[in-house]
């Protein structure tokens, strides 16, 4: 077999593997999958309402309990944990909203008054510290 490759011969020919046509995808949307899709965001979104809600109440006590917040912050917080108990849901990061989610047996009212004194210590140690 004489084989003579140069610039001006036709390439030698090539047997065509032809492929098939790839499968269409279904431009119409599964209903039941979105669903599930729905659901899972839902529930995702919930835990990160709920874990948004357990940090903000933690956050603003450990701020409480801190000697170095400064005393018109102190103020915010604590109005801000005392404000009116309503009897509806409660509005979105509220105090009332935040105890509920952490654990609904905590009753808020003594809660608020536990931390009014726990505040009222810190304010005095911070009052010593800086004498």
């Amino acid at each position: 077999m004489d084989i003579s490759l140069s610039l001006f011969d036709d390439p030698p020919a090539v047997a065509s593997t032809r492929t098939r046509p790839a499968a269409k995808t279904p431009t119409r949307p599964h209903a039941h999958r979105q669903y599930e899709d729905w659901r899972c965001d839902l529930n995702q979104l919930a835990d990160g309402w709920e874990e948004l809600h357990v940090w903000f109440l933690r956050r603003h006590l450990k701020l409480l309990a801190s000697v170095h917040t400064e005393r018109a912050e102190r103020d915010d917080i604590l109005a801000w944990l005392e404000a009116p108990i309503t009897t509806g849901p409660p509005a979105a990061l509220s105090a009332q909203a935040c105890l509920a989610i952490y654990d609904g047996r905590i009753d808020l009212l003594e809660f608020q008054r536990a931390v009014r004194l726990l505040s009222q210590r810190v304010a005095v140690q911070q009052r010593r510290a800086a004498a």
